[in-house]
């Protein structure tokens, strides 16, 4: 009786440790929830970078598409001798944009509120529309989607290297050095993450890389077996040196 009692506990003790244990190799659900991965520190940021990064917010964020298209047909309109210039009209929108998007958005509240009816704006729009706070965290690791990607600085002490990045963007570029026309098509990118910045939106916190680019011209070379070969110390793509985490 004693040997069958004891047995009973044994046998009870070892489902219950194993229906609270956790099988190995399957994640858990918060491995999946993007995050820090290291110290943070505050930074103010009030110059050209600060609207770059919020620029990258919006052209990556699909709710602001359909808002990408109508300020260009109005850039159009307004500037009717550049409607065919390429390049101008995708410098002049990546100025003008952000202001234009959160003028639009205000009136449109403004005006749902005088008539007392229900805003018809998406709440991500509302949010990412009114400029986010100049003041926000940044860190030298963050994971995003089980991957970790850390800052160039981080990388220097470290014996594993989560600094680079590529991505294939489309992308109004020259047509070739004979034709000048900008045409849109897609291209490669090459870079190290020197920063990473996790943006306040109040309703939303947003992770992007701070990157420095490598030129395509001057530092990219593919060699006899088809590799390519990053130069880092041929930079370029100045005016847009930001990439989020994960497209929204």
């Amino acid at each position: 009786m004693a040997e069958n009692y004891i047995a009973e506990e044994a046998v009870e003790f070892l489902a219950e440790l194993l229906l609270e244990d956790k099988t190995a190799g399957i994640p858990s659900a918060h491995d999946t929830v993007d995050r820090s991965a290291s110290g943070a520190h505050i930074v103010s940021v009030y110059d050209n970078l600060f609207d770059q990064a919020h620029l990258c917010v919006l052209q990556n964020t699909n709710e602001f598409r359909s808002y990408f298209d109508e300020h260009l047909e109005f850039l159009k309109q307004e500037f009717p001798r550049f409607r065919k210039d390429q390049k101008w009209l995708t410098d002049k929108q990546n100025k003008t944009f952000a202001d234009w998007v959160k003028q639009k958005e205000n009136s449109k509240l403004v005006a749902d509120q005088m008539s007392e009816s229900t805003a018809d704006i998406p709440e991500i729009v509302r949010w990412l529309s009114d400029k986010l706070s100049n003041e926000f965290l940044s860190y030298s690791g963050y994971k995003i989607s089980r991957t970790l990607y850390t800052t160039k600085g981080k990388d220097d002490v470290r014996s594993t290297q989560n600094s680079g990045v590529y991505l294939v963007a489309d992308t109004p570029q020259v047509a070739s050095a004979r034709d000048k026309r900008m045409i849109r098509d897609e291209m490669s990118f090459y870079g190290i993450i020197t920063e990473i910045w996790e943006l306040d939106y109040e309703k939303f916190r947003i992770p992007i890389f701070k990157c420095d680019w490598i030129d395509n011209g001057r530092g990219l070379v593919v060699d006899e077996l088809g590799f390519t070969l990053a130069n880092l110390n041929k930079k370029g793509h100045f005016n847009d040196t930001f990439v989020l985490g994960k497209v929204r």
